[in-house]
């Protein structure tokens, strides 16, 4: 852990005893824009940036501490999807679920590079392509189900991972854990490695 970590660590259990998390979003405000800034652009995948690590570290102990009080303070996220991120950690404080576990990932090339897909993170969340093969799910009322952004179609043996540990088919439950109850309102897809939200994966045609 270098000193500016350890930095932000220390002003994160200060917002934890005091409750005033304003400098802790501030840090991963400035991480967010050494993400994003052209000068040092994260071309990994945004699930793995470390600003939006810090943001979930940050809002499931604002969650723990503040209670839904918590929840005026996702508006000072300027990132659509690093606010649903942080959003998931703050229901999963208000839940009493464990908190996250956190992989970052710093990708300087674009994805067209030479050597990018060698360095790319597959999944933190995911366990396998076990039982790839064979048929693919429909939902209960029939609807094919497909990731909305490469069409992947998940069969029945995929599992993914909670962030309680338990593993298990995500579409068998419409995307509760089984075991803690956590309801997922986003599900990765194990093709092209993308978040969608979970009721996107559902295809409108039967």
């Amino acid at each position: 852990m270098d000193q500016s970590e350890f930095d932000r660590q220390r002003r994160l259990i200060d917002a934890m005893r005091s409750g005033d998390f304003a400098r802790s979003i501030e840090d991963a405000l400035e991480s967010y824009r050494e993400d994003t800034s052209p000068a040092s652009r994260n071309y990994a995948p945004k699930e793995y940036w470390p600003s939006r690590g810090l943001f979930r570290m940050v809002f499931y102990q604002a969650g723990k501490g503040l209670g839904a009080e918590a929840v005026k303070l996702l508006e000072q996220i300027p990132d659509d999807d690093l606010r649903l991120f942080a959003s998931i950690e703050l229901a999963a404080a208000l839940a009493g679920v464990p908190g996250p576990a956190i992989t970052q990932m710093k990708q300087p090339n674009p994805p067209h590079s030479r050597g990018f897909r060698s360095g790319r993170i597959v999944s933190s969340r995911a366990t396998g392509r076990e039982g790839t093969d064979g048929p693919t799910m429909r939902s209960p009322d029939g609807r094919l189900i497909r990731c909305p952004k490469c069409l992947f179609q998940p069969p029945p043996g995929l599992r993914w991972a909670c962030k309680c540990g338990h593993s298990w088919n995500t579409f068998s439950t419409s995307g509760r854990c089984p075991a803690c109850q956590f309801q997922w309102e986003v599900t990765r897809c194990h093709g092209c490695g993308e978040i969608s939200e979970h009721r996107a994966w559902y295809a409108s045609e039967p």
